[in-house]
């Protein structure tokens, strides 16, 4: 999919992109021509041992989305608190720059 998208969409750039699958190997060279500093990354299945997991390990042991923060789900428990019963297993790679804390 991603060779498609660059020969469709030559220097082509995502803001946002979602994976829901897992990286495979000819991945890896293709993945940084699709996104940039900036890039909002969703990685579905981000649980246990699942591929959400495995594709972030991967993309982190190839040197990718290392300046990301990774936003996990939080517990049902506490979804549950703020009266949502849903559950999610989505995470989020969040760049640096868009991320600030301040003491409270």
């Amino acid at each position: 999919m991603f060779r498609q998208i660059l020969q469709k969409f030559p220097g082509f750039k995502a803001d946002f992109l979602y994976l829901d699958g897992r990286i495979l190997t000819e991945d890896l060279s293709l993945l940084p021509l699709l996104v940039n500093e900036s890039t909002i990354v969703a990685v579905d299945d981000f649980e246990g041992i699942e591929k959400g997991v495995e594709n972030l390990m991967v993309m982190r042991a190839n040197q990718m989305f290392e300046k990301h923060y990774c936003i996990y789900p939080c517990s049902d428990a506490l979804l549950r608190t703020y009266g949502l019963n849903d559950g999610s297993t989505t995470a989020l790679l969040i760049p640096e720059s868009m991320v600030r804390v301040t003491p409270q």
